[in-house]
C-alpha cells in the first residue's frame, strides 16, 4: 500500500536568516522595501516579505554564525538594484547580469552577510522595450 503524501501547499516557504542586530536588520529590511508581518515580544525574531518573499530573522545565538541565501522574482531587476544601491540603503548590491537561462539577475548582500539574489525575465524586458544591453548602477 502507498503511503499518501502530505500536502505541502498550505503555506509559501520562509527563509531564516541569522542576524546580529535584530533592529538594524528590520530597518534594512524595511529600506529593502519589505514590510515587516511579525515582531516577537520579546525582540528575539521578526517576519519580513516582499513580493512573496517571506524572510525570518533571527538574531544570531551563540554558536557558529551561519549566512543563507534566498531568491526573489521581480518584474525589473535592473530598477530593483538601483532601488537597493541608493543612498542609506547599507548592504552591497551587485548590477543586473544576462544568464543563459534568459535571466537577468543581480545579488544584495546584507548588513549580517545574508544574501537575496534577485532576478527577472529578460524576455519580458525585450517585448516590453525595456531591456538594456548592460546596464549600470551609476
Amino acid at each position: 500500500m502507498a503511503r499518501q503524501r502530505a500536502s505541502a501547499d498550505a503555506a509559501p516557504a520562509t527563509t531564516i536568516f541569522q542576524v546580529r542586530d535584530l533592529d538594524r536588520a528590520r530597518e534594512h529590511y524595511r529600506a529593502l522595501g519589505f514590510r515587516v508581518c511579525r515582531q516577537s515580544s520579546e525582540n528575539a525574531d521578526c517576519v519580513v516579505e516582499r513580493g512573496g518573499l517571506i524572510v525570518h530573522l533571527v538574531r544570531e545565538g551563540g554558536g557558529d554564525r551561519l549566512t543563507s541565501t534566498a531568491y526573489l522574482t521581480v518584474d525589473d531587476a535592473v530598477a530593483v538594484a538601483l532601488e537597493w544601491s541608493g543612498p542609506g540603503i547599507g548592504g552591497t548590491t551587485t548590477v543586473p547580469m544576462r544568464t543563459m537561462q534568459g535571466r537577468r539577475e543581480g545579488v544584495h548582500c546584507d548588513l549580517d552577510g545574508n544574501l537575496i539574489r534577485f532576478g527577472s525575465s529578460i524576455y519580458k524586458a525585450i517585448i516590453q522595450g525595456t531591456e538594456e544591453a548592460q546596464p549600470s548602477l551609476s
